[in-house]
């Protein structure tokens, strides 16, 4: 193996790292937005659902994040 294929299979690796974590952050977030949103028009409490919505949307998707690169580095 060339110096050359393990430097674009590192980068590699690391694009989709990097994209994963992009994503679980954008998807947990989306669904805390969304769930935050049905809350409100459930209760009527307008912003508030979505507020909490969004904060726990992203520690859950800091929480993934983290899981995912915790499992990658082992």
């Amino acid at each position: 193996m060339k110096p050359s294929d393990d430097l674009h299979s590192q980068l590699a690796r690391s694009m989709v790292l990097t994209t994963a974590i992009g994503l679980d952050l954008a998807c947990a977030l989306i669904a805390g937005a969304l769930l935050g949103r049905f809350v409100d028009s459930r209760l009527g409490s307008n912003p508030i659902g979505l507020l909490v919505g969004i904060l726990l949307g992203l520690v859950a998707g800091i929480y993934s994040a983290f899981q995912l690169v915790r499992r990658v580095v082992r």
